[in-house]
């Protein structure tokens, strides 16, 4: 993923992509990396725009103890 994107975007769209890498949907590879990556963004509030919800930052963090479990 290059870099400029990295600090641009919005965090619904982080964890959109998060989860379709971690379950293989939308035409995406499954891709733990990728998931982690996303899934990141959304937790530590990297994203420009923030409009989830608590319960889905929750649940991407959910989502990122599941990657690290599995590894």
């Amino acid at each position: 993923m290059p870099r400029l994107y990295s600090r641009i975007g919005s965090d619904c769209g982080a964890f959109v992509l998060g989860q379709a890498y971690y379950h293989n949907d939308c035409g995406l590879p499954q891709d733990n990396e990728q998931a982690r990556y996303w899934l990141t963004k959304v937790v530590d509030g990297t994203c420009e725009f923030e409009t989830l919800s608590a319960e889905d930052k929750d649940e991407a963090a959910e989502l990122l103890r599941k990657i690290d479990s599995e590894e």
